[in-house]
């Protein structure tokens, strides 16, 4: 019977440190939609231990014609809908690393925050996008 509970217990320890890392890391496709509008990505949480949050764009290309997209634009709110990243928005390009958004001072602790995204021109693509509120 102990033997039981031992090997349960460590099969939901084994699951909880499994699933952990992608409460807080999110890789997505997305549409941009033309007229650089906006694109919610959704809500993430976080731990609220950094001052900064990380994303990057694997790819960026357009729904039809020649591919010749290269950056998308990002942005963080909190569930209020403020702007808490320092700038108002960020340029990421396709392929390369991990780009560190630093917050405003004030928004350190927020536990819930909502990455958006949008092309940097006018026309409508698919971007493949990573995030992670840290």
């Amino acid at each position: 019977m102990r033997r039981k509970i031992l090997t349960a217990l460590m099969a939901v320890v084994m699951m909880a440190t499994s699933v952990m890392p992608a409460f807080a890391q999110t890789h997505q496709k997305i549409r941009l939609p033309k007229n650089q509008v906006w694109m919610y990505a959704g809500d993430i949480s976080r731990t609220g231990s950094y001052s900064y949050v990380v994303a990057s764009c694997e790819a960026v290309y357009p729904i039809k014609g020649a591919d010749t997209f290269k950056k998308v634009q990002v942005r963080v709110k909190d569930t209020k809908g403020h702007v808490i990243t320092a700038r108002e928005k960020t340029v990421l390009t396709e392929g390369k690393k991990e780009t560190k958004l630093k917050l405003r001072e004030g928004y350190y602790a927020a536990k819930i925050v909502k990455f958006q995204f949008r092309g940097n021109t006018k026309k409508e693509a698919y971007a493949i996008v990573n995030y992670n509120a840290r």
